[in-house]
């Protein structure tokens, strides 16, 4: 029996135009977690001196576990105020708490300037009271709002609530008026495949049979499509309970019976929206060379968090720790030198659950490189310039399930996943300019002939990126 998913997240669909990019139409098309902020790109020329003082801290004088206590300290200086979206006084004072502590690094210049941002700032700081949905005007739990929704603030829209299965083209409806509700596709992906695409991966990284997180299928598609075909709304569903998923989803097991009967639902999204400055803040140590490496840092230090159906004879899904830690892509691009040293690197750390790749599936096509677009996340904007680039990063439950809270994060793991980085910093030192370019020259000649392409990316407006395409 098809059980019916209890998490809902809200989005009001729309388009806008905006003077400054061309007449340009945008749409909402991406979730927004409360961990925006925390990535980090690290080039060669900045970090050296900086992590080798950090790996000999951790490896000399405090240990793993008092360490692991400081980086949770700084964390919870980080992450602990809540939502932080761009340009947010809350996002400001973490990027105030950042620079203070860049400027205690001894020999560090640095400089700051602003640039622009489409703004979109929730009722009271908080995706959860952002959002309210009603079906036959009766009140149904929500726990949140997908963020860039157009705000209604004060009225609601209402359309017949409209359920589609998977494998539906939305696009070929007929949508005009209608909210959507629609079941958060799952894609597991076969652990298996990485003895296909890896160049390493530890012996715990195909543990579980499969890999299925959220990030794997976000709904950019049926955003896109709802919205060019005139919907009202638009309601994501997920099989995870409303408790677990506070302050970001939310559920209700009679919503696709009401759909079955037509009824009219209603959808609030109360929210100021604009421009917004944002500070871009630059800190550089002198390293012992001009050439640049980018290492692209995200979510590290996560616990391992699967979904497993109900024991207690409630629908639907709910979230354990299974004891792990999280699966951690690391990605390197095609530099010999770097794939051989992280590949070293990962071994003599004894990291768990961890992946070193080209990147992200899936390839590539024909007459495109590198062999691998994505990175995952920040990785892929620079792999695609053709710059030297290695990426970190993973995609907990933790992301879509704040209730977990710092508990989701394992310190003495973090501390011991940035040594490693300190560790590829260190180890790319000893390389030139030419060496640390690898094929990436290969690539930049290609393009320049035009035998060989990059993915398109617009680094204007794309805000967040968690993959090619």
């Amino acid at each position: 029996m098809l059980q019916t998913p209890r998490n809902l997240v809200l989005a009001r669909t729309w388009s806008w135009k905006d003077s400054s990019q061309n007449d340009k139409k945008f749409y909402d098309t991406d979730f927004i977690s409360s961990t925006y902020g925390r990535r980090v790109a690290i080039t060669n020329h900045i970090a050296r001196r900086f992590l080798a003082r950090v790996r000999r801290v951790y490896n000399d004088v405090c240990g793993i576990m008092n360490c692991g206590l400081e980086v949770k300290e700084i964390v919870n200086q980080i992450c602990r105020p809540g939502l932080k979206l761009p340009g947010s006084p809350k996002h400001l004072k973490v990027v105030k708490y950042i620079i203070d502590q860049l400027w205690k690094i001894p020999g560090v210049s640095f400089s700051k300037t602003d640039f622009e941002l489409a703004n979109w700032q929730p009722v009271n700081n908080s995706i959860d009271h952002a959002a309210e949905l009603t079906v036959d005007n009766k009140p149904v739990d929500v726990v949140g709002a997908i963020a860039y929704s157009r705000p209604t603030n004060g009225t609601a829209m209402s359309g017949q609530l409209m359920y589609l299965a998977l494998g539906v083209n939305i696009s070929t409806l007929d949508l005009k008026g209608k909210i959507i509700m629609r079941d958060y596709t799952n894609l597991p992906i076969p652990t298996s495949l990485f003895g296909s695409i890896a160049y390493s991966f530890s012996a715990d990284a195909t543990a579980n049979p499969v890999y299925s997180r959220p990030f794997v299928t976000p709904p950019h598609a049926d955003l896109l499509a709802a919205s060019l075909g005139g919907a009202a709304g638009y309601i994501s569903a997920f099989n995870v309970s409303r408790e677990q998923l506070e302050r970001h989803y939310s559920g209700h097991s009679e919503l696709r019976a009401a759909a079955e009967k037509n009824a009219t639902a209603s959808i609030s999204i109360n929210a100021k929206v604009g421009r917004v400055k944002v500070p871009r803040a630059m800190a550089t140590l002198p390293g012992r060379s001009n050439e640049t490496v980018v290492i692209a840092i995200e979510h590290l230090g996560a616990r391992e968090i699967e979904s497993s159906p109900a024991t207690d004879g409630a629908y639907g899904n709910v979230l354990n720790y299974t004891g792990r830690g999280e699966s951690t892509l690391w990605s390197v691009g095609p530099v010999q030198q770097a794939i051989d040293g992280v590949v070293n690197i990962t071994k003599s750390r004894e990291l768990d659950n961890v992946v070193v790749s080209p990147g992200y599936p899936p390839a590539s096509g024909p007459g495109m490189v590198p062999s691998l677009s994505s990175m995952g996340g920040l990785g892929t904007y620079y792999t695609n310039a053709l710059l030297p680039t290695m990426a970190l990063i993973s995609g907990p439950w933790s992301l879509w399930a704040p209730s977990f809270g710092a508990d989701a994060l394992d310190y003495d793991r973090l501390g011991m996943q940035h040594i490693a980085i300190g560790d590829a910093v260190l180890m790319l030192s000893q390389y030139s300019k030419a060496e640390l370019a690898g094929n990436y020259t290969v690539f930049r000649e290609q393009r320049a002939n035009g035998t060989a392409e990059t993915i398109t990316i617009n680094y204007d407006e794309a805000q967040f990126i968690t993959g090619a395409g």
